[in-house]
């Protein structure tokens, strides 16, 4: 792996504020999430702005083959023109760039060339896109087995918490409806240049076998439970009351009692085979083309 202060020096760019970048120094944090990753030879990675390649130099020493999706002209260029000669043996010839904006790149398509999936996805990602980046693999988890992403600390620790904690939400049951999630690693700010003024949180994914929710419950989950942190500080009665269009209270009242669920529960209290039960229940109430 190329020292980080090396590889800064030879990109000669400093980092783009408009783009959210800075760029991990710390050698022993690099190394940590490259052993997250836990790449093996024949596996295809695509990592998410890779910036100037600190981790990609990282995760080649695995012998994977890493696909990086970068949206900076400038690093994008360094990464596919310069890098490859700085790379001992053959670790040049793994490393494709696609100069594009991952949230509009296919990501799973992207990486058919290199090889065939389950892929692996890593990515320090901007503070500023790094939930949008996160909500559309979750649209399709499929074609990834495991994912290491990089995040501001505290929206690592909505994704990960649990009910009765103050950061569970919708956030944190769109994850853990869809994937196996857990944080890895606290990162400080001195970790990175420039340093942000946030401390930083990796959370590991892994794509369960068999789906955590059944695919044709999935619209009235995630509807239900919109509804139910629309309005966090009210009940969950007085919440699924302005937020899920039904015909009157009754119909509600009966709803909550199918799901065998109390009226007055706040919604950061339930679980998720809780919001489950009561997406069930809500299911059951539509017209069978809802």
């Amino acid at each position: 792996m190329l020292f980080p202060r090396e590889l800064l020096k030879a990109y000669g760019h400093k980092a783009t504020k408009a783009l959210g970048q800075h760029f991990l120094t710390d050698v022993d944090v690099i190394t940590t999430i490259a052993h997250a990753a836990a790449l093996k030879p024949d596996e295809v990675a695509l990592e998410i702005g890779p910036g100037p390649g600190v981790l990609t130099c990282a995760l080649l020493d695995s012998g994977a083959t890493i696909v990086g999706v970068e949206k900076d002209r400038r690093a994008a260029e360094f990464l596919s023109q310069r890098l490859p000669d700085l790379l001992p043996g053959d670790q040049g010839q793994r490393l494709h760039i696609i100069q594009a904006d991952a949230l509009r790149v296919p990501l799973g398509p992207s990486l058919e060339p290199h090889g065939p999936g389950p892929y692996v996805a890593v990515g320090n990602l901007p503070y500023n896109v790094g939930t949008a980046i996160l909500l559309r693999l979750l649209e399709d988890a499929t074609p990834f087995s495991r994912w290491i992403f990089m995040f501001q600390r505290e929206v690592a620790q909505r994704l990960v918490a649990k009910e009765g904690s103050r950061k569970y939400g919708s956030l944190s049951l769109a994850v853990q409806s869809r994937v196996h999630a857990r944080l890895i690693l606290d990162i400080p700010p001195g970790a990175f240049s420039p340093p942000p003024k946030v401390h930083s949180s990796v959370v590991l994914f892994e794509t369960p076998t068999e789906p955590l929710l059944d695919p044709e419950l999935r619209r009235a989950f995630d509807k239900v439970v919109r509804a139910a942190f629309s309005a966090r500080r009210k009940t969950l009665r007085n919440a699924l009351k302005g937020g899920l269009g039904l015909p009157d209270t009754q119909t509600l009242d009966a709803l909550l009692q199918s799901a065998q669920i109390t009226p007055t529960v706040r919604p950061e209290k339930l679980s998720m085979a809780q919001f489950k039960a009561l997406a069930t229940a809500y299911k059951a109430l539509q017209p069978p083309s809802a």
